[in-house]
């Protein structure tokens, strides 16, 4: 075997007269017409992957190394189609330029360097993109000197190999695996088994023009020509063809069709989303399904807002200790064994020195020696900043409470029916005269009248120049108000918060109650409506096209303790999406039999039941928008609990009522988009 080298002298080149012209003109048309559609396409799809929606392809490894052959091969086939191309067909630039190739000169080296290294850089991006479906398949996991003709075949060789034992390993390995992954996996590697099949071809007419003698080496140029082609024009057609999100970025088809606009909901995150379904309350306000409990007395839907709260239990936040109501009063809803900074409100840690404590902030590193407080044997109890005139104000309140005394001494002695003897102290306005004092002082002061429209005076202008950092924020004015501009701030006491309870406006039966302390996370009382109505959420992205027919996949699910006989009937009211569908009777297990079929329905599929899995099951709808603003489903659920209420005590609900399952509804709405 004796390989063909002939790149070690000058190249010298001679126009060759026997071929017709126009004929090798219209060959380079018939080229050009795929190759520069193919090259801008190759280049529009690079820059969709690598820049336009970066942030959707980036973490998967095969569309980097797509979107790198595709500008390779967009560069290969724009060289191919502006230089090489028309110095092979176009025979009078023979005759100009054919001077410049006798021995290399600059452009024909550029040319000659660019195109050996380009198909290197192809062979080898394929290779490792057909690597990297192998690996994908088998361990799938989450990853992130060429111009002699003998160089080039020996990486050929290597490639063809690669393709070949990757391919089957590929196909084989895809076999065995489940339709969603073959699914998942389809539009990729039929990408690159086609891509293969072409360098496959590359290299086998590659080898035969570094190895045989006898053949056509002209031939099997053309044939090499044609070979390279069909990769580069394959390439991009292929997975266009396969991938449908690849094609809608490329070409932007999902946002505007011949009917009107197309919504898409995309990501997963959106779909599993509460706030997508909400359930109309008692008191006709929409809240999502954790918003809302259920009263099991008046057999009704309650929200924050028709509920009613009460304060449960006071709470440090820092400490968990439990305060009473008089004691928060006395401590001014305030702990005094928690501070926080004045700066940047973070907690602050108790240090020792010398057998005495002082306070510092991890984050900021303020302490109280900062503000001038000394160093404390006690770690309760830090000063705070006191009001000056909260002697005045005890005094008022004092002298208030006495008048309250004197006003309500009357009627205390009526309600008592005590004697008739009267005091001067309990003597009352008998004769008018405060009325009359009062129309004197409003006839006394002065009128006031209101001013007249005038020019704006020019504010003054501050001459002083002043440093904003020596003035305080509005956290620390708020955090501190009685605090002067010369005091120094002062450690702040954290505020107590509240734990509520939530009871029934109707009946006033308690709904939410926690267990006793601050630091437990268990309810002595919840009803929650999750655990009573049957749980509705989107399953798959939903494309809404005015007009056209769609499908919704919905699931529903059953949280509750005893099984749920359902009757779903869709809502036709204005502004929302026209459902084609009858009324759906069926019947969710509870979370206890979940294991075990319902009697009497079948778990095969239908028409609208596509899945069944322990208490849940899968509903496809079809749906017609008539507007672009038309982005709501509404359903009418019925459903009846078998034995959800048999423990309720005689004091829940009546004897007559105790083992009766009441019939319930609820009506929701969709946010499809």
């Amino acid at each position: 075997m004796v390989w063909n080298e002939y790149n070690d002298s000058d190249i010298l080149f001679s126009c060759n007269k026997s071929y017709n012209s126009n004929v090798e003109l219209n060959k380079y048309i018939l080229q050009a017409i795929y190759l520069f559609p193919m090259s801008i396409l190759n280049f529009f799809i690079f820059y969709t992957i690598m820049i336009r929606n970066r942030a959707q392809y980036s973490s998967n490894s095969f569309f980097i190394l797509y979107g790198i052959n595709c500008f390779l091969c967009g560069f290969l086939q724009l060289q191919d189609a502006i230089i090489t191309r028309p110095f092979i067909y176009v025979m009078m630039l023979c005759d100009i330029f054919h001077q410049y190739f006798y021995s290399p000169r600059f452009l024909s080296t550029f040319n000659f360097i660019t195109v050996s290294y380009g198909r290197v850089a192809v062979t080898i991006t394929h290779g490792i993109t057909v690597f990297n479906r192998l690996s994908c398949v088998y361990y799938p996991i989450t990853y992130e000197k060429a111009g002699v003709s003998l160089f080039q075949t020996i990486l050929l060789l290597i490639s063809i190999a690669i393709d070949i034992v990757g391919t089957i390993g590929t196909i084989i390995k895809l076999s065995l695996m489940s339709v969603r992954m073959k699914k998942s996996e389809r539009a990729l590697y039929v990408t690159s088994i086609v891509t293969s099949i072409g360098f496959c071809c590359a290299a086998m007419f590659q080898y035969y023009f570094a190895t045989s003698h006898t053949l056509d080496t002209s031939s099997l140029y053309a044939l090499n020509f044609i070979c390279y082609d069909y990769i580069f024009a394959s390439t991009p057609l292929i997975l266009l063809y396969n991938s449908r999100e690849l094609r809608s970025h490329v070409f932007r088809l999902r946002k505007l069709s011949s009917n009107g606009t197309v919504f898409t909901v995309r990501t997963m995150s959106a779909i599993l989303q509460y706030d997508r379904v909400t359930y109309k309350c008692n008191c006709g306000i929409w809240k999502p399904l954790p918003s809302l409990y259920f009263c099991r007395n008046c057999f009704k839907f309650k929200c924050d807002e028709c509920g009613m709260k009460e304060i449960d239990l006071l709470f440090c936040p820092r400490c968990l200790e439990v305060s009473s109501v008089p004691d928060s009063r006395m401590k001014k809803n305030r702990c005094f064994n928690c501070n926080d900074c004045p700066l940047c409100e973070n907690v602050l840690s108790a240090r020792t020195c010398d057998e005495k404590f002082y306070l510092i902030c991890q984050y900021c590193q303020w302490s109280t020696r900062e503000a001038g407080v000394e160093d404390r044997e006690n770690i309760k109890k830090w000063p705070i900043h006191e009001n000056p005139r909260s002697d005045f104000f005890h005094e008022v309140v004092s002298y208030m409470k006495r008048l309250e005394v004197i006003e309500n001494a009357p009627k205390e002695l009526k309600s008592r029916k005590a004697s008739k003897t009267w005091s001067a102290l309990h003597l009352k306005d008998k004769f008018g005269l405060q009325k009359m004092v009062e129309k004197r002082r409003k006839m006394l002061a002065p009128e006031t009248k209101p001013m007249d429209p005038h020019a704006p005076e020019d504010p003054p202008t501050l001459e002083d120049e002043f440093n904003p950092l020596d003035f305080r924020s509005l956290d620390e004015l708020i955090s501190q108000p009685l605090a002067n501009q010369s005091d120094a701030l002062l450690p702040a006491r954290v505020a107590l918060q509240a734990r509520t309870l939530v009871r029934c406006d109707e009946c006033e039966r308690t709904l939410i109650k926690r267990d006793f302390g601050a630091s437990s996370y268990k309810f002595k009382i919840s009803t929650f409506a999750r655990e009573f109505a049957p749980d509705v959420r989107l399953s798959r992205p939903v494309e809404l096209s005015p007009g056209k027919q769609s499908h919704v996949l919905l699931s529903i699910t059953n949280h509750s303790i005893s099984p749920l006989n359902l009757t779903i009937i869709p809502l036709s009211e204005e502004g929302l999406i026209k459902c084609e569908m009858k009324p759906l009777e069926l019947t969710l297990p509870s979370t206890k039999d979940a294991n075990t079929p319902p009697k009497g329905v079948p778990a095969e599929r239908s028409d609208i039941i596509v899945f069944r899995q322990h208490n849940r099951v899968g509903l496809q709808f079809e749906v017609v928008p008539a507007n672009e603003s038309d982005r709501f489903l509404g359903f009418h659920i019925k459903y009846t609990q078998n034995g959800a209420f048999e423990q309720q005590t005689l004091s829940d609900a009546d004897s007559s009522q105790k083992h009766a399952d009441k019939p319930l509804e609820v009506f929701l709405k969709i946010a499809l988009i």
